[in-house]
């Protein structure tokens, strides 16, 4: 388990922030050597853009064309669209990233949400 937060400067759109912090998480799952991905977004135009290759001429087309070249690396993965209480974490990390440094955690998570953690898993 690890992640990477940070704030985004300057974004168009949320799609292009969705697109953006997706291509950091993808980013991070090659660093760590993943092999097997899941892609979980409560943004459905995001989902469906990278599963239908779609959204070409958005604003944030180039940022998903370098989101699809990272998908192809990996040996499985999967594309889901979740409601948003299932990423409660994600949001959580987000939130706090938009007000801290940039980090970056790989199996250590931070203090402030390991029983985040803890209650996403039980609720599996």
């Amino acid at each position: 388990m690890s992640a990477f937060m940070a704030r985004l400067e300057h974004v168009a759109d949320v799609f292009t922030a969705e697109a953006a912090a997706l291509l950091e998480g993808l980013k991070l799952a090659r660093d760590t050597g993943c092999h097997y991905l899941v892609v979980r977004s409560d943004n459905i135009t995001v989902v469906d853009t990278l599963r239908l290759n779609e959204g070409h001429s958005m604003v944030a087309a180039p940022v998903f064309d370098e989101c699809r070249s990272y998908l192809e690396h990996f040996g499985i993965f999967t594309i889901e669209h979740c409601i948003g209480e299932s990423i409660f974490v994600a949001h959580e990390l987000a939130r706090w990233g938009r007000v801290n440094n940039p980090a970056r955690w790989v199996d250590a998570p931070p203090d402030f949400i390991v029983n985040l953690l803890a209650d996403d898993v039980s609720i599996l």
